[in-house]
């Protein structure tokens, strides 16, 4: 049985490199399965759950969103952010939450920046407490 190559980098670092039997990837406009053979293929990912399937274990990140590629069983996720699920916590996440909804931005910048974090904290909230 084939497998899949799987590479996620983040502006930091390589976050993971190793094979896969299966990933699924937060699309843009939902989740997307692959497996070995699946068609070359690049799209844009949106806030979500990066699932890794290898040797009988499944392994969860939160991505912010970027890219994905597949090409000839290699799979390369591009993105500014990769948390393993097991590192967030939902009660630090509420508190960053509530405190984000009180600020008071000014500028269309600052409230540009605003409106990233509060969607990124609630996608991470939502991640950690579907896991």
């Amino acid at each position: 049985m084939s497998q899949l190559n799987l590479l996620v980098v983040t502006p930091e670092k390589t976050l993971l490199e190793c094979v896969a039997n299966s990933v699924i990837v937060p699309l843009f406009d939902g989740s997307k399965g692959i497996l070995p053979g699946h068609a070359p293929m690049i799209g844009r990912m949106g806030p979500g759950v990066l699932k890794v399937a290898q040797a009988g274990q499944e392994s969860k990140y939160f991505v912010e969103g970027g890219f994905v590629q597949v090409d000839k069983n290699v799979v390369s996720v591009l993105t500014n952010v990769a948390i393993p699920l097991n590192k967030l916590n939902s009660s630090e996440l509420e508190s960053q939450l509530s405190v984000i909804k009180t600020e008071s931005p000014s500028t269309a910048a600052e409230k540009l920046s605003h409106q990233r974090r509060l969607i990124q904290t609630k996608a991470m909230l939502q991640a950690a407490n579907a896991n």
